[in-house]
């Protein structure tokens, strides 16, 4: 099933809008770029999410918008994994899932439905952050 691009905005906007804000007060140069800027966040998420469908990375979605407003700047990301305790037994990795992954089975599956047209008018966008 794919979401309107409307409701795949109103997902990221409340988290686009909070990491710009971190973005901001990370650096007052960006700020001010951001602060001077016409386009709004809803411009630059539009401008982003246009032709990804249902998925895109958050760390893509940051990038985009950090580079609409600054488009020689970029986002790094960082994970780390931290182990506390000792490493599981040799028993506990051995054991087997509770509830086993279902078995595919060897037919075909059926054809997917013929995706209905698209409609003829232009789908308009409409965002607010704020």
């Amino acid at each position: 099933m794919k979401l309107p691009i409307v409701s795949v905005l109103r997902a990221r906007a409340q988290f686009a809008a909070s990491q710009l804000c971190h973005f901001c007060e990370e650096s007052p140069l960006f700020a001010e770029v951001v602060y001077k800027t016409r386009r709004t966040l809803s411009d630059c998420c539009a401008e982003v999410m246009k032709g990804t469908g249902n998925c895109v990375s958050d760390i893509d979605v940051y990038r985009g918008i950090v580079r609409a407003y600054f488009p020689n700047a970029d986002v790094r990301f960082l994970m780390d994994i931290e182990i506390n305790g000792a490493a599981p037994s040799e028993e506990e990795m051995a054991k087997l899932p509770e509830k086993p992954a279902p078995k595919v089975s060897a037919k075909k599956a059926a054809p997917a439905p013929a995706p209905k047209p698209a409609p003829a008018k232009p789908e308009s966008i409409q965002l607010s952050l704020f």
